[in-house]
């Protein structure tokens, strides 16, 4: 009959025959160990009993004092970790951010200011009580026979690495004053009724160069005589932008000096 029992310093199982049982042992990993059980009286030798290699029994590490865990991940690594997450969320708000900002207009801009969307800069060179003219499919000029408000826009490339791609501004663009009134913008047409391009607008896609600028034309209906201030707003998708790109026009721009002072 043999003993069965765990070393309690390499924990491996061991075997012992019966007669064994209180006797001292000897371990393959060196130490000494104690037989379990009963020594018998008749027994009164003292000499370790070697112990034969068997096979060896996981140890439960995690109820060893000093051990760690095998199985659990530091918790300075789940710091470590969390900050690097939260310096990745914060560089991708940044980007994103920094981006947005670089695309969305600015407030509106005062007369004689440029706006910035995209990667262009729009100004208003002029805005004046006239006729424009357009042409016909044939190449026939034509004039206006009344007076508009015909604005006069200047766009700039502020990328001078590339050429970036400006659309024209005249199916969006809106234009109103502060009592309520919104005006619309005008195309002219030939005397058959066919359509006339107009002179000086861009009317699909332009490419724009660093070092120069295009204008765009947007006539629009004249404004009311108790019209002070007039606010242009322009689509900021015509120029890689998000949102509106409003302008301001004081009534010095369009009426006659004497007449805006009364």
């Amino acid at each position: 009959m043999q003993i069965e029992f765990i070393c309690p310093v390499c924990n491996r199982k061991k075997t012992a025959p019966a007669e064994a049982a209180g006797r001292k042992a000897r371990c393959s990993c060196g130490s000494t160990v104690v037989i379990p059980g009963s020594q018998p009286e008749s027994s009164t030798s003292d000499v370790p009993v070697d112990l034969p290699d068997e096979e060896s029994t996981p140890r439960d590490t995690d109820s060893e004092p000093g051990r760690r865990r095998s199985g659990r991940i530091p918790i300075v690594a789940f710091l470590m970790v969390g900050m690097a997450g939260l310096a990745l969320v914060g560089c991708v708000v940044f980007v994103v951010g920094t981006f947005i900002a670089r695309k969305t207009p600015t407030e509106t801009a005062k007369w004689g200011e440029a706006n910035y969307a995209g990667e262009f800069g729009v100004r208003i060179i002029s805005a004046n009580l006239g006729g424009f003219e357009c042409r016909s499919f044939g190449g026939q000029l034509h004039q206006s026979q009344d007076h508009f408000l015909v604005i006069r826009l200047g766009v700039h490339n502020i990328d001078g690495t590339k050429n970036h791609r400006a659309q024209g501004a005249h199916r969006t663009a809106s234009l109103r004053d502060t009592l309520g009134n919104t005006y619309r913008i005008q195309e002219l047409k030939t005397e058959l009724g066919f359509h006339c391009e107009t002179i000086g607008q861009i009317k699909d896609a332009v490419e724009v160069r660093g070092d120069e600028p295009v204008g765009d034309l947007l006539p629009f209906d004249r404004p009311v005589p108790a019209a002070t201030t007039l606010y242009l707003s322009l689509s900021a998708r015509n120029y890689g932008g998000f949102g509106e790109m409003d302008f301001e026009i004081p009534e010095s721009a369009w009426k006659p000096q004497q007449q805006a002072n009364r």
